[in-house]
């Protein structure tokens, strides 16, 4: 746990939002903070809703790597013989009209097949390196990006469910080909304060 929570020595961050509560309703000028948020090598035990901050709901923290080269992923699939999972075909899909496919292939979505696909790669991954404890995709801010993906290890609402192992990390590291240590990223969708109330993104 100190591995995780230390890490890296880095300079104190400033105390702004979003890694404190946002004063008044939610703005642009937050939306903006939180797309610019630069990921940490220590996260404050502030942030952790554990303990004394039990009753606090600060946004949602993932910590590992920033996947830059987001192929490596099916790359990693097909090595392993990951194959989709088969869905049932709706009896609406024949009647679509090419305009029709053309609006669903304008949408920013990820299907649910594209989900398991990506579980299925990371399990498959976790069995071949046989690693403590399976890793997970996570979608976060980063500055430069809008969002991007990254392999995450740990969270600061699921410390109680385990750490990441440091031979898990060596072994992520080679295979991944990151060329950083890990490090806190805040998440894309769970970026506020009090999350459960509202979800602004």
């Amino acid at each position: 746990m100190a591995q995780i929570l230390q890490a890296k020595p880095q300079a104190r961050p400033k105390l702004e939002f979003p890694l404190i509560p946002q004063k008044g309703p939610l703005s642009a000028a937050h939306v903006e903070k939180a797309h610019s948020f630069e990921p940490m090598y220590k996260l404050p035990s502030f942030l952790i809703p554990t303990g004394r901050y039990s009753n606090t709901r600060p946004p949602r923290f993932h910590y590992g790597w920033a996947l830059e080269i987001f192929d490596r992923l099916y790359e990693t699939a097909k090595e392993l013989g990951v194959q989709p999972r088969a869905r049932d075909e709706d009896s609406d899909d024949d009647s679509e009209t090419e305009e029709d496919e053309e609006e669903e292939e304008e949408l920013p979505t990820v299907s649910t097949t594209e989900i398991y696909f990506r579980d299925d790669a990371m399990t498959a991954l976790t069995k071949h390196l046989k690693l403590g404890k399976e890793p997970y995709l996570a979608t976060v801010f980063r500055p430069g990006k809008d969002r991007i993906t990254m392999v995450a290890l740990a969270e600061n609402y699921a410390f109680k469910d385990g750490f990441a192992l440091f031979s898990d990390m060596e072994k992520l590291t080679d295979h991944f080909k990151f060329d950083s240590e890990p490090m806190w990223y805040i998440d894309a969708y769970f970026w506020m304060w009090n999350g459960d109330d509202y979800w602004y993104s």
